[in-house]
């Protein structure tokens, strides 16, 4: 249940502190770029196990320019500190996105995925 409004249907005001707490309030605090928030958050998640999280976090990260094989990185990285489980549960995150695509499939992907959030 990552889906706004899906969330919305069951908690009107978790939804809102979603987008007013977090999307418009720490995210966008000065301190840390939006790509080294995104590595800060997904080192959480990963190191927690919380996988329902993990692939809106995974996406956000490619909105910030990072790259697939950089988030390969990441879990790979993450897998001596939060432990293999743990990592091995990103990669399965991590399969269905976007992982392996080349340059101009992964352009394509992100650009339908970008239109389907502005709808």
């Amino acid at each position: 249940m990552s889906c706004r409004s899906e969330v919305r249907s069951v908690s009107p005001t978790l939804a809102d502190y979603t987008i007013t707490k977090i999307e418009r309030g720490l995210w966008l605090r000065p301190g840390l770029s939006r790509k080294d928030r995104s590595i800060v958050t997904l080192a959480a998640l990963l190191a927690n196990g919380q996988r329902i999280s993990m692939a809106h976090y995974f996406n956000n990260a490619l909105d910030e320019a990072m790259k697939p094989a950089e988030l390969s990185e990441l879990v790979t990285h993450l897998a001596f500190y939060a432990g293999w489980p743990n990592a091995f549960a990103a990669v399965d995150v991590l399969k269905d996105n976007y992982i392996g695509l080349d340059a101009v499939t992964l352009g394509r992907a992100l650009r339908a995925r970008k239109a389907r959030r502005a709808a």
